[in-house]
């Protein structure tokens, strides 16, 4: 092969190895274009064996692990009573609200103080949120959020955390058909109180009236570390 094939060659393995495709699958199509069954073998091994491939394969694994994962917890939430809709609570108090809602990662709306939460939810000086104003992108809440619409009314679309995929992308394919983007579609009227859980998206819709104010829990959370995956040879 030529210099300039070989480089190809070389691109394609590594990115059908990225992918998932077995070596043998690999060593096979390359006997396929006339390569010795040992140079096939011996081409594959040189790329499974390089470092800079092992990391990216280390990273990309982690990535389909992760996957996984959402699309599970993405399976569960929408297995739970009501998932398209946001619950509603005439009254509600704070340690409930820290408790049912904000440690679960579970919206809801009800009416009260600002005032009265912010002991319990550690919530930070209020930002103004204006009337009118363009629709915007979707915007994932670093921590907890809690909106109060003081007069008029607004409406919001929110999408659960574990719809990561839906809002980012996945590494390849794309999720079944039944379980594309959830949105939950968010009517505020004056006096009412809006809890984003950290994690969701929200998008704020043109056509706002009146006066809101939105809060921001404190407060962080420290990475977890995650385990090296095995060698590529051992798990393809």
């Amino acid at each position: 092969m030529s210099r300039k094939l070989s480089r190809e060659w070389r691109r394609w393995l590594i990115e059908q190895l990225l992918l998932g495709t077995p070596p043998r699958e690999l060593e096979r199509a390359l006997r396929k274009t006339g390569m010795p069954a040992a140079g096939a073998r011996d081409a594959v091994d040189a790329v499974v064996g390089d470092p800079c491939f092992r990391g990216a394969f280390r990273a990309t694994s982690m990535q389909r692990k992760l996957e996984g994962l959402m699309d599970a917890y993405g399976t569960l939430y929408r297995q739970a009573p009501a998932p398209g809709e946001v619950e509603r609570r005439d009254a509600l108090g704070a340690e409930e609200l820290r408790e049912r809602y904000a440690l679960r990662s579970r919206p809801v709306i009800t009416r009260g103080a600002p005032s009265s939460l912010v002991k319990a939810l550690r919530l930070g000086a209020p930002r103004r949120w204006p009337a009118g104003g363009r629709e915007t992108a979707l915007e994932q809440a670093a921590a907890d959020l809690v909106l109060h619409q003081q007069a008029g009314d607004r409406a919001l679309t929110l999408v659960p955390w574990c719809d990561v995929l839906s809002v980012t992308g996945r590494s390849r394919g794309q999720a079944p058909e039944s379980e594309r983007q959830l949105r939950l579609r968010v009517a505020l009227s004056a006096g009412e109180l809006l809890l984003i859980p950290a994690g969701w998206w929200y998008q704020r819709h043109a056509g706002a009236t009146g006066a809101a104010t939105c809060r921001q829990a404190g407060g962080a959370t420290r990475a977890r570390a995650v385990p090296v995956t095995a060698h590529p040879r051992d798990v393809i």
